[in-house]
């Protein structure tokens, strides 16, 4: 099993939701936490030997010191909209070669899901990526990247690989790209629990539980049902 680093990437702005790293979630405490401390288990759970990042603009850092206090997140501050930038600092900084990248605004990213993720990881996986499929629940997309990855993005002129780093208008950096099948107990495409809006957020606080549930098909058939989920 290859050797990663957790990296979660996250910024206070947000268009649909403001500050939502700092709403307070049913657990008591914010939701970037909430993060950080699913991460925590995550890594408990599989016994795995990584450590977690948090990569935001470099002038947030105050903030989110204090929204992940009491975490083992080591807080990295870094460029404001190049993302790849602040990813590949990050990793020149720490000397990390390979990272999981979790956004920030999916507070109960699912053990089989990171499971899956780095048994298929191998030394020469450049990208893996979790999301082109549009197969997994909305909510625990992960992604595997290695420096070399981020290097050639931070490379690229293409703006949205610099904001989005596995979504590009290059052609090259796309070729880098793997996408695997999604094993068959993972597939969930409706199922929706990050953090993008209010309805969102008012989801979290009618199914606190939410919280207990670690596995895809724990969410599938515990949480209650969603009408009119908004898909990729």
């Amino acid at each position: 099993m290859l050797a990663c680093d957790f990296v979660i990437q996250s910024r206070l702005t947000s268009t649909r939701l403001p500050y939502k790293a700092a709403l307070e979630m049913p657990e008591g405490f914010s939701s970037i936490k909430a993060s950080i401390l699913r991460c925590e288990r995550i890594i408990s759970e599989l016994n795995l030997n990584s450590k977690i990042y948090l990569a935001c603009p470099i002038d947030e850092v105050h903030i989110y010191k204090k929204l992940c206090f009491g975490t083992s997140a080591i807080i990295y501050g870094g460029d404001y909209s190049n993302v790849a930038l602040r990813f590949l600092n990050l990793s020149n900084h720490y000397n990390l070669d390979y990272i999981i990248r979790v956004t920030g605004d999916n507070p109960y990213i699912c053990i089989d899901v990171v499971e899956f993720l780095v048994s298929i990881a191998k030394e020469q996986s450049v990208c893996i990526s979790l999301f082109h499929q549009k197969k997994l629940p909305n909510g625990t997309v992960i992604s595997f990247l290695s420096k070399k990855y981020l290097e050639s993005i931070v490379n690229s002129s293409c703006k949205k690989s610099h904001e989005h780093l596995i979504i590009s208008n290059d052609k090259h950096i796309n070729s880098l790209i793997e996408k695997p099948d999604i094993p068959r107990d993972l597939i969930w495409p409706t199922g929706r629990f990050c953090l993008d809006d209010n309805d969102d957020y008012m989801f979290f606080y009618k199914n606190p539980e939410i919280m207990t549930y670690l596995k895809v098909k724990e969410m599938k058939t515990k949480l209650s049902t969603r009408t009119n989920v908004k898909l990729y």
